[in-house]
């Protein structure tokens, strides 16, 4: 789900194709180091949020073995770049 998200992003918005494959890179690295401490929490045990303009992931972290799972993936569209 989330890949293809990504992958509809990225032809959506080629203007902002450079920064979409920034910020996928930058949330890899982010969640290879430490995904329970990254983002904020939601309130919901393990459900956590992380913004990397121009996107923001809601993810869970299997705990025990640190797995990741991301649930969804936004683009964050700025004023006047449409």
């Amino acid at each position: 789900m989330a890949l293809g998200a990504l992958g509809q992003f990225w032809l959506d918005y080629p203007q902002q194709r450079s920064s979409i494959n920034a910020g996928a890179s930058k949330l890899d690295e982010l969640l290879r180091v430490d995904p329970a401490d990254q983002g904020e929490s939601r309130g919901v045990e393990s459900l956590r949020i992380l913004f990397v303009p121009p996107l923001v992931i809601t993810y869970k972290v299997n705990e025990p073995d640190l797995l990741v799972q991301v649930l969804n993936v936004r683009f964050l569209k700025r004023r006047g770049l449409d």
